[in-house]
């Protein structure tokens, strides 16, 4: 049986709403390997998301903030700020 690196973590960012536009390499899904303890607004940077463009992310059916511990396995829909008026 092989043994999982518990130091790290393997996480999936979907970007919604036009969040692509800001990664780094501007496609939407991305498959991170991060150390453990990083949280969502690690992976968010790994990428070249600005967190002020994010207003959380759904995992689970839950949605998430910025300082969501990840664990390893998660897939974020991440959800870009609305604004109107």
């Amino acid at each position: 049986m092989e043994q999982r690196d518990t130091s790290r973590v393997r996480v999936r960012l979907i970007l919604t709403g036009g969040l692509a536009a800001f990664a780094r390499d501007k496609v939407p899904e991305h498959e991170l390997d991060l150390p453990a303890g990083s949280r969502l607004s690690d992976a968010l940077r790994a990428v070249g998301i600005p967190l002020h463009e994010v207003m959380g992310a759904v995992s689970n059916g839950t949605l998430k903030q910025h300082d969501h511990t990840l664990s390893d396995g998660e897939e974020f829909e991440v959800l870009p700020v609305i604004a109107g008026g």
